[in-house]
């Protein structure tokens, strides 16, 4: 595949490739790291929408299953 880029953005992976890695690296690593946000982004929204939509947990029930369930020490 080939792309093609601005030349801010071409000039932005250069930069990033004085240390060292390739521009496909370069291009790799800001892909992962857009899909990662996007990933963040997309979860905060779905405890905002929970959140307005009212259903919630205490959180003494949700400590105590997360504790069940990963086998932590009951809280003191």
């Amino acid at each position: 595949m080939q792309i093609t880029l601005s030349e801010q953005a071409e000039q932005a992976v250069r930069s990033l490739m004085a240390d060292g890695a390739t521009a496909d690296q370069v291009v790799e690593q800001a892909i992962a790291e857009k899909i990662a946000r996007e990933a963040e982004r997309a979860a905060i929204q779905e405890g905002i929408d929970d959140l307005r939509a009212g259903q919630l947990h205490n959180f003494e029930d949700v400590d105590r299953e997360i504790r069940k369930q990963y086998g932590f020490s009951p809280a003191p």
